[in-house]
């Protein structure tokens, strides 16, 4: 594992605080959202700006790679992407 690559993670969430729905672009220091520029972690936390300390309401989702995917559901129909 020492010597593996760092493939990073993901996160997956309602983009919405208190009715407002939010926008995000990734920085250096986390995700910023355009409407306050409040700085988000990984985990759809806040750490930074007016809000500091809310959180986003996590999506249950399926970080895995394709090789595993395929290997135990090997009938998933993959479907062209829209961009």
């Amino acid at each position: 594992m020492a010597e593996g690559a760092d493939v990073g993670a993901t996160g997956v969430f309602v983009p919405i605080v208190d009715g407002r729905s939010l926008t995000f672009r990734a920085e250096a220091d986390g995700f910023v959202d355009d409407e306050t520029g409040s700085v988000w972690n990984l985990l759809g936390r806040a750490v930074a700006g007016p809000l500091v300390g809310s959180s986003l309401t996590a999506i249950p989702h399926v970080d895995t790679f394709w090789f595993a995917w395929s290997t135990f559901l090997p009938d998933t129909e993959l479907l062209p992407s829209e961009g």
